[in-house]
């Protein structure tokens, strides 16, 4: 047996690279591709697909595999290859190739010619055989590889992907054993969430065939390169301790960057760790892979979250035109003033084919007009034209509230359609003015933010920012909110009623103090409540199709019989006095008094969005 011959028959896992895939197969070729570039792959060599020919040749299969029809006759083709015999020279070269490298236990694996391809991974289709010791073992292993081509999960899949059964050749890889203390699989990209930036790792104390054929439940961690180094940012134990430590966690993880910068795509990588040291015993790409999450930036993130807030359900598509319109007035003309074109709701929110709101788009545009270019000058000029203070005394202010009464008196003689359109039109057309009024005054607004914010953080005070914001002031919400607790006041101060808020559901409660003279004093607070705070929403600001508080009044009951629980200590009461005690300290001078604007810009804001309830809760009610 010539040299020649015998390397054509088994080459060394080192020259088993992808140019010659079609002797090796996907699996061998990677692996030897990982040893060309000096990572850490235990040695071994490959019993070629040449052999396995020579195989099929001798034993009279070839015309058996060219007619192959089917899953039907697969069992009968794996018990002509297992009853075979394997060619002299063949066994002569696994022999010379094993004594050569030591005659200890090895693992045999399959590798077929149409395996770890981008396309088709092949995962689990053929068989692996571990802590194989002796030449006829060995060989004996060889030939239920070849046989596996042939089980009916492969053939299965290969005709699932369209691959001829006549092309599939198998190729058998052998190895030194690693005694592995721990192993496991990683994943250079997240395979559920699709994140690029996260090595996913899954370990086990043994061997890892275990965790690939979902035995046992491995430790799980994720990590996310920085660029200060790896992070790791997730940890799911399975037993009393971790099975890996940081260090070589990190080590896995800028392996496995290592593998895929070589491959050029993620992988999902078998690996194991033997006396501390880790050896990659299979890489191949993750086929499956999801599209990665967009990502979002300040803006984006600040859109969708404002989105979000206002649609905490999912609306019909008659809301959209609704919500379009608010969001165009009161939202996208500031924006377009100072040369920003954000999107229109419709495209904010994915539609399945009927039309039908289906989730919020996180893949949308935001572009830039000419007009930015002046957008500092602009900025300059209505900070110090139009100060936050005065906002309440702005024409436009006063132009909204005198249509929005014209409009809520039409409703009261309304007989036609036509008119409620009319109406509903009128009442979209009115939040042109809080465009207006948010265009000229929000600039100075912010700025008043932006600085308390920075000089309470100077002073040690930062903590006390969001309470200024929106504990501390007097505004339509805190007013309400204020109510609401003077209506579980009444509740305690009476013991019956007490009982029954209690005892019953806000549905029941709501029947028997609309029914009964006891509590027609309770009963005359509550419409004085909703008649001045009603047109607040059930669910989310804009979705009409929920109703609102007067439409729902249970709703109402069923925050005073929560609020019976709280007790408000003295301390939370008093915590704003305080609050503006220190704020006074600290401004003492009048150039930090101007930061005070922070506390109109929150009223400002606020007070607007109940204007835009109270707007579109009469037609709701229609």
């Amino acid at each position: 047996m010539s040299l020649e011959k015998s390397e054509k028959l088994v080459v060394d896992l080192r020259d088993a690279t992808r140019k010659i895939i079609h002797m090796v197969g996907g699996k061998a070729a990677s692996l030897g591709e990982l040893l060309e570039h000096g990572l850490p792959v235990p040695p071994g060599f490959v019993v070629t697909t040449r052999a396995y020919d020579l195989f099929v040749e001798k034993n009279g299969l070839k015309s058996v595999i060219e007619n192959f029809s089917g899953a039907n006759q697969a069992a009968i083709l794996r018990r002509l290859i297992l009853e075979g015999e394997v060619p002299r020279e063949v066994v002569e070269a696994i022999r010379e190739a094993y004594y050569s490298r030591g005659d200890g236990r090895v693992a045999v694996r399959s590798s077929a010619t149409v395996e770890d391809l981008p396309e088709a991974a092949f995962a689990g289709q053929h068989d692996t055989f571990l802590n194989v010791e002796g030449i006829d073992r060995v060989v004996e292993a060889v030939k239920k590889c070849w046989a596996s081509l042939w089980s009916d999960r492969a053939v299965a899949y290969r005709e699932s992907l369209g691959v001829s059964h006549s092309k599939a050749k198998m190729a058998v890889i052998v190895q030194r054993m690693v005694d592995a203390d721990v192993s496991g699989v990683m994943f250079t990209a997240n395979p559920v969430t699709g994140v690029r930036e996260e090595v996913v790792v899954n370990a086990f104390r043994g061997l890892g065939e275990s965790i690939v054929s979902g035995v046992v439940t491995p430790d799980h961690y994720v990590l996310v390169k920085t660029r200060f180094g790896w992070k790791i940012v997730e940890k799911r134990i399975s037993g009393d301790k971790p099975v890996l430590d940081d260090r070589t966690l990190v080590r896995l993880a800028s392996i496995g960057a290592r593998i895929q910068r070589l491959f050029g795509t993620p992988q999902d990588i078998e690996w194991a760790l033997e006396k501390g040291r880790i050896y990659i015993l299979q890489s191949r790409p993750i086929t499956s892979l999801p599209e990665p999450p967009p990502k979002v930036g300040r803006l984006k993130r600040s859109l969708l979250l404002m989105l979000a807030e206002f649609l905490p359900e999912r609306p019909y598509p008659l809301e959209i035109a609704w919500i379009d319109a608010v969001f165009s007035n009161a939202v996208g003309r500031v924006a377009s003033y100072y040369g920003v074109r954000l999107p229109s709701v419709s495209d904010l929110i994915e539609e399945d084919d009927d039309g039908v709101p289906v989730r919020i788009n996180p893949y949308f545009r935001i572009g830039v007009s000419p007009s930015i270019i002046l957008a500092p000058a602009r900025l300059l000029i209505n900070t110090l034209r139009y100060n936050a203070i005065r906002w309440r005394n702005d024409s436009d202010l006063e132009e909204f509230n005198k249509r929005f009464h014209m409009l809520d008196s039409r409703l009261k003689d309304v007989s036609e359609w036509r008119e409620i359109v009319d109406i509903v039109d009128g009442i979209l057309y009115n939040t042109v003015f809080i465009g207006e009024l948010r265009r000229k005054y929000l600039p100075s607004a912010v700025l008043s933010a932006v600085v308390l914010r920075i000089w309470l953080s100077l002073m040690g005070k930062g903590e006390m920012f969001p309470k200024l914001m929106f504990s501390c002031l007097d505004t339509k919400v805190s007013e309400a909110n204020r109510q609401l607790e003077r209506l579980a006041s009444l509740v305690k101060s009476n013991g019956e009623l007490f009982r029954i808020f209690v005892q019953e559901e806000p549905t029941n409660i709501l029947d028997v103090i609309k029914s009964s003279r006891k509590f027609e004093f309770f009963y005359r607070e509550l419409q004085k409540f909703l008649a001045e705070y009603g047109h607040r929403e059930a669910s989310g600001s804009l979705l009409l199709s929920r109703g609102s508080w007067v439409e729902k009044p249970e709703l109402v009951i069923g925050i005073v019989k929560s609020l019976l629980t709280i007790r408000k200590t003295a301390d939370e009461d008093s915590s704003c006095h305080r609050f503006e005690e220190t704020l006074n300290s600290l401004f003492s001078t009048r150039l930090l008094r101007f930061i005070w604007l922070e506390r109109c810009f929150s009223g400002f804001y606020i007070m607007l969005g109940s204007s835009i309830g109270l707007g579109r809760i009469h037609v709701s009610t229609l």
